[in-house]
């Protein structure tokens, strides 16, 4: 039995395909590189636009840090001015006071340090009697935080000029109020006698750190960030008396 005779190939059909194949991968490489290329262009314009945001905040940055430098500045100079003109309202408040008074004008500087030293010993008192009234309003488990609440109970004794007897009800207890109440009106009194016009300074920027007029209170951190007032500054005349007591917290990131 005869095999079949293959048919002759044809080469120059074969040579077309082949072309063809060529150029449509070609075309499909270029394609490719044209995606590529607009791809590189998208990301390199993305660069562009985050570069250009960059410099503008670095630009805002920079006019923020400026008008916080200009406020500190203004606000130290009326700080300055406010403290000379306090200085000469109490220099002549207190010269009226001696002139009606001549037989305290000697016992003045000693009469207040008595009474700040009565105010500081007051405050300490307050930090049991706070911590035994709230523990009497919560259940045993429950964790008792004194601070907050001794810092807002000096500041309503000694930082208004009336005082919220509910609050005070609440955080001292019936049992304590009216004899706290009746010491911080006596010290109160003395220092209004000893220099009529004297100040407190509850001022405070939470989260910083302490500045100058400040100081730590008990065992805290000196280089802690600022959290509460827990004994207000004295201030006569501008002149800072007694400083600030400030409870602090380490920082955190």
């Amino acid at each position: 039995m005869n095999s079949p005779i293959p048919e002759p190939t044809d080469w120059v059909a074969a040579q077309r395909q082949a072309v063809e194949l060529v150029r449509l991968f070609l075309g499909a490489i270029d394609d490719q590189r044209n995606r590529v290329r607009r791809l590189e262009e998208n990301v390199q314009s993305l660069i562009y636009g985050l570069t250009d945001a960059e410099k503008r905040l670095e630009g805002q940055r920079k006019s923020i840090q400026n008008l916080e430098l200009g406020l500190r500045q203004v606000r130290a100079r009326s700080e300055e001015e406010h403290a000379i003109v306090q200085e000469r309202l109490t220099e002549v408040l207190e010269r009226d006071y001696r002139n009606d008074n001549p037989n305290a004008a000697t016992a003045v500087g000693f009469s207040r340090d008595e009474a700040l030293d009565d105010m500081e010993a007051l405050i300490s008192s307050l930090w049991a009697i706070i911590k035994q009234q709230m523990s009497s309003r919560r259940r045993h488990a429950e964790e008792v935080d004194v601070v907050p609440v001794l810092a807002e109970t000096v500041e309503i004794l000694f930082g208004v000029a009336d005082m919220d007897d509910r609050l005070l009800v609440r955080n001292l207890g019936d049992q304590h109020f009216g004899d706290v109440v009746r010491k911080t009106r006596e010290i109160r009194e003395r220092l209004t006698a000893c220099a009529p016009l004297h100040s407190w300074d509850f001022a405070i920027i939470e989260g910083e750190p302490l500045r100058s007029g400040q100081e730590a209170w008990n065992d805290c951190p000196a280089d802690g960030l600022a959290k509460y007032v827990i004994r207000p500054g004295y201030i006569e005349g501008g002149r800072v008396i007694r400083k600030q007591q400030v409870f602090t917290e380490l920082w955190r990131p």
